[in-house]
């Protein structure tokens, strides 16, 4: 039975939390819910840098919020890193750490797709299990959350995709074997199945964590690609940082007629390009955690709206006008004709009309209050115009700072 908004309120005000990546998207939307909206205990906030550099960071993202956040004197900040030996962090913090945390929400990550297999590895693997073998002597610990990527699955070929582990594995392989081999050789024979190491790199991590044997209970969360918010800390939160819609909708501003058309071949209109906003995921997130769910819970497109590739066409073509979109493709397609190709590349091997089932957070679709996964109120249209808009703005300025004219005012 889903618990109730006071019942979840209470759960966290029992709690104190340690938040790795806190300042990045997903990580700012935790640290605002835990600290103003479910009123955690006390959150701690592991930084890289120093804890200046920190607070910067929620500033330039959240300037109305990352105030009312440290007001609330619950949040402290603790230097280290995460691809240290513990974390990098000094003797008294992790004492302090250990003593006190009852629950770990690990967002740490490095969203590239360029790193090779040796580097998405080091980034996106080892530091999760270094920090499984040092929530070993949390003496508090009940629970760890640990953000992953529905992208894991980017092996299979598309269709519904369960909240559940797929084995790529034959029997004479397993998980440690494999980062055994990418460590040593810098290479895996599974290494062609994924479409960029960093999914692979993923795909182990949460192998080996729901493998390693631990005193407290294990929750991964699958995040499907993320995008803006639509509520909280504010409308649109997240609308600068690298999206793939904004790429897909970038491509069709900036590409021959004919590129458009390749492209439909390897992404035809029904195909999802999935997407869900960071405070859903947030919400979902937090939600479980206060559920006691473990094991595997998909964030997707199923929670919010399942957008194809000919909806994405259609919004753009409803909320620009066709002279702008003209003046576009024809100087973005003169100045860079090998852009087309790389956004193909890019959506054939990561647009393959998967269907991430979320059916885990069904029953927590009642919930009212902070967390609500509702969409009451919400204007999707609304939405996706701002954005379009946004992306075509930012393609036009870029335009003009490499010298070409823009005539469409």
């Amino acid at each position: 039975m889903a618990p109730n908004p006071n019942e979840i309120s209470q759960w966290y005000q029992d709690q104190v939390v340690f938040l790795t990546g806190g300042t990045g998207t997903l990580g700012g939307c935790l640290l605002y819910k835990l600290a103003l909206q479910v009123c955690a205990k006390k959150i701690f906030v592991l930084c890289r840098g120093s804890v200046h550099e920190a607070i910067e960071k929620l500033e330039d993202s959240m300037p109305d919020e990352a105030h009312n956040i440290l007001d609330t004197q619950k949040v402290s900040f603790v230097v280290g890193d995460v691809t240290e030996s513990n974390l990098g962090l000094r003797g008294a913090d992790l004492q302090q750490l250990q003593a006190q945390v009852t629950v770990v929400i690990n967002c740490a990550a490095s969203v590239s797709l360029l790193q090779n297999q040796h580097g998405s590895v080091t980034s996106n693997c080892l530091p999760h299990l270094r920090l499984m073998k040092l929530l070993r002597n949390f003496s508090k610990l009940k629970t760890l959350l640990h953000v992953s990527t529905a992208f894991v699955n980017s092996f299979l070929p598309g269709g519904r995709v369960e909240e559940r582990i797929y084995d790529i594995y034959d029997d004479k392989e397993c998980p440690a074997n494999d980062l055994h081999s990418i460590i040593s050789t810098g290479h895996s024979q599974y290494n062609s199945q994924f479409p960029a190491p960093y999914a692979h790199a993923k795909y182990i991590a949460e192998r080996l964590i729901l493998e390693n044997p631990c005193l407290f209970s294990v929750l991964i969360v699958r995040p499907s690609n993320i995008g803006p918010a639509i509520r909280d800390p504010a409308p649109f939160y997240g609308l600068d940082m690298t999206i793939p819609m904004h790429s897909y909708v970038q491509f069709l501003l900036s590409s021959s007629d004919t590129d458009v058309r390749n492209l439909d071949d390897i992404l035809p209109p029904q195909h999802i390009v999935d997407e869900i906003p960071v405070d859903l995921v947030a919400n979902t997130c937090l939600l479980h955690l206060a559920s006691g769910t473990t094991g595997i819970v998909q964030a997707a497109a199923n929670l919010y709206i399942p957008r194809t590739s000919a909806d994405i066409q259609r919004l753009v073509d409803d909320h620009l006008s066709p002279e702008l979109e003209e003046e576009l493709r024809t100087v973005g397609y003169s100045q860079n004709p090998e852009l087309a190709k790389y956004f193909t590349r890019m959506f054939e091997r990561f647009c393959r009309n998967w269907d991430f089932d979320c059916g885990r957070s069904e029953s927590l679709k009642g919930i009212d209050g902070p967390l609500s996964l509702s969409l009451e109120g919400h204007d999707p249209e609304q939405y996706a115009k701002v954005r379009i808009q946004a992306v075509a703005r930012r393609l036009r300025a870029s335009f003009k700072n490499s010298g070409k004219p823009s005539s469409v005012t």
